[in-house]
């Protein structure tokens, strides 16, 4: 809704990390206003160019879309060192989208092959890495302001 008031030099940028098809129907009213709109994956990007088509939108608007995929590149010369472990933390919730499940096996599979990397997890993250993989995690408790 703050979209319409904002000046055109603004940059406006829309992350978008799920489609769905039905919330979209309310944000679409504001496309005009975005300079680009980011995706996470090549999926939500094809689904919005679908949806964006039974719309007719203009090429302009589709043009705007870009796919960034979740993740990083870990240059070898970080996991490399000695006596000074790579630190990959998890700040957030632990539903099932942010597919922390895997980070147990991952920090296994890290630890097995003498990588020097230490995985601490923080927030409420109940149950949502099994056994025997927790072993390979730190965890911390949920901050509260």
């Amino acid at each position: 809704e703050q979209l319409p008031l904002l000046q055109s030099h603004v940059r406006t940028i829309d992350l978008t990390h799920a489609f769905d098809g039905a919330s979209e129907h309310f944000t679409i009213q504001y496309v005009t206003y975005l300079k680009h709109r980011i995706v996470i994956n090549h999926y939500i990007y094809a689904d919005l160019l679908d949806y964006y088509a039974t719309l007719h939108l203009t090429a302009l608007y589709r043009d705007r879309l870009q796919v960034i995929e979740n993740g990083v590149e870990i240059p070898t010369m970080y996991l490399t060192r000695q006596n000074i472990p790579f630190q990959i933390i998890y700040l957030g919730r632990g539903t099932y989208e942010k597919r922390l499940h895997m980070i147990g096996q991952i920090a296994q599979r890290c630890l097995q092959n003498n990588l020097a990397v230490q995985f601490t997890l923080i927030g409420s993250i109940p149950d949502t890495i099994s056994q025997p993989y927790k072993d390979y995690c730190i965890f911390k408790k949920e901050i509260r302001r």
